[in-house]
């Protein structure tokens, strides 16, 4: 599948997640996060149009999520799209 169509998928699903999905999403890869923990990520990441590949916007968010959520949200948040964005950005 074409790396470009992927990373729209991504970014897409990123900008318009749900709390709800949000922590679905985390469970079901093991990592856990709170309904409020995931209301809150959610609205700093709406801030703004998020690009995962974009490392200097994605770290400026986490540390936006770290100051404002708490450190472990950050951390559980960051686990998750790390996956992502190591599919999307290794060649």
């Amino acid at each position: 599948m074409n790396r470009s169509f992927i990373q729209q998928i991504v970014n897409y699903k990123i900008n318009h997640i749900t709390p709800k999905e949000l922590v679905q999403l985390a469970a079901n890869q093991g990592i856990r996060i709170s309904k409020n923990e995931a209301e809150r990520v959610i609205a700093i990441v709406r801030s703004e149009k998020v690009n995962i590949t974009n490392k200097k916007q994605i770290n400026r968010l986490f540390l936006k999520i770290k100051k404002e959520v708490n450190p472990h949200a950050m951390k559980q948040v960051e686990q998750l799209l790390a996956t992502y964005y190591k599919q999307l950005t290794d060649s």
